[in-house]
């Protein structure tokens, strides 16, 4: 009786996501605007303000692996709704203010299509701007700001206070030096960047280098925190076509000094970053290094192949010691457990409308895989579907009674096989 009662749920569950998903094509299709303009929108002769609202509909699927000690469920649905708020203003030409806020609500707490989890977790985002509007075993409803800042600029620097999304990355698929809220390599939907709270001053000493000064705010608890925030000093200057950039700095847990290289050769755009960490916290952590290379070419018909490869220093080389890494260095700005990793991906656009995409990570140590397709169609200039997902190959780990431990036999068995469909419409 139990297991068909189990049965008649999963079945109801699976109806809703079938009826989500015709409501995400429906959404899109039908509630498309007419014209692509903000909800409201005002330009004077030295200032302009303009507000629009992004809705978000997403339906998805997840099969978990082995072992049901990390994963109880085998199969599980996922429904979302999310409501952002975008304005933008610009006072006497040279300021610029700027919001992000959204309204997220979910059918359960399950947040492997989400980075919502990572935002709550953040030490960079004072923690009184999320709150939780309603949680029950089923579903929630809560409430972020991704970004409320003020720019002000010049002829020669810029000058950004508050939450604003910052990005360090220069590679695609593995960007060691992204240290803040950096985009899953399998990510499809790059729209929306979550932000921290912020200072940032950009000066060009010369049209071809520039100086960057961050100081990023953490909090320990509500409380300010100088061991929780991050200081970066970045300098870039370009030598004959060679784009180079050094940084030195601290986050949370570690302090760093990095570079990043860019070029262009024979056609072939050449890529470099990474970085060497001291660790803070704990003496028995020891020093690593990172680093990315990447490779990449574009074609005239949109297509655009890179290679990269990475050099994970805080990684495990042997499966056994993955879970050491989880527990001695636990960052989760940095998801990878192994020590040697390559990726592909290929991007091209069939049609106007249709952007193909597909992203191949291979740990090189363990033999794992994990691959992630990607559709993007566009209906209008403001509405589109996406469809992603994420297919993970290794062996299958599991959990040993005898010794009471999770037996790691590879990376990327330990991911579920998902796939979700977004419908997003703009105001």
């Amino acid at each position: 009786m139990t297991g068909r009662l189990q049965e008649t749920g999963d079945r109801r569950q699976d109806n809703g996501n079938l009826r989500l998903v015709l409501v995400v094509i429906a959404m899109a299709i039908f509630l498309q605007p007419e014209r692509a303009e903000a909800f409201y929108e005002y330009k004077g002769d030295n200032s302009n303000f303009r507000g629009r609202l992004a809705i978000d509909l997403m339906s998805g699927f997840t099969h978990y692996p082995q072992p049901e000690i990390i994963y109880p469920d085998d199969t599980e649905g996922f429904n979302s709704a999310n409501s952002r708020l975008l304005l933008d203003s610009t006072i006497a030409g040279n300021t610029r203010l700027d919001f992000n806020g959204y309204i997220y609500a979910s059918s359960n707490e399950q947040t492997y299509f989400s980075n919502l989890s990572k935002e709550k977790d953040s030490p960079y985002r004072y923690p009184q701007l999320y709150w939780e509007i309603s949680e029950t075993d089923s579903s929630m409803i809560i409430g972020d700001i991704d970004q409320l800042s003020v720019k002000y600029h010049s002829d020669r620097y810029n000058l950004t206070a508050g939450r604003q999304p910052v990005s360090l990355a220069n590679n695609f698929i593995f960007t060691p030096n992204d240290v803040f809220y950096p985009f899953s390599a399998t990510a499809v939907d790059r729209e929306f960047r979550p932000g921290v709270d912020a200072l940032r001053f950009d000066y060009d000493i010369t049209d071809l280098s520039t100086i960057t000064a961050l100081g990023v705010a953490g909090y320990d608890d509500n409380d300010p925190s100088w061991e929780k925030s991050a200081v970066i000093l970045r300098g870039g200057t370009n030598v004959k076509s060679l784009d180079i950039t050094v940084f030195a700095g601290k986050t949370d847990s570690r302090r760093l000094l990095g570079m990043t290289l860019n070029a262009e050769a024979s056609g072939l755009g050449l890529r470099l970053e990474g970085n060497y960490s001291h660790p803070i916290e704990g003496e028995a952590h020891a020093d690593f290094f990172q680093i990315s290379l990447g490779i990449d070419k574009r074609w005239e018909n949109s297509l655009h192949v890179i290679l990269e490869y990475y050099y994970h220093g805080n990684g495990k080389s042997n499966p056994d010691q993955y879970m050491e890494r989880i527990l001695d260095y636990p960052d989760i700005m940095d998801p990878y457990m192994g020590r040697n990793y390559a990726g592909i991906f290929v991007m091209g656009e069939p049609s106007p409308l249709f952007k193909l995409q597909g992203v191949l990570i291979a740990n090189l140590d363990d033999g794992s895989i994990l691959f992630g397709p990607g559709v993007i169609y566009s209906i209008s200039d403001e509405a589109e579907l996406i469809l992603g997902g994420t297919i993970p190959y290794g062996e299958t780990s599991f959990y040993n009674t005898h010794d009471f431990a999770l037996d790691v036999k590879s990376e990327f068995g330990l991911y579920p096989r998902s796939v979700y469909l977004l419908g997003r419409v703009y105001f």
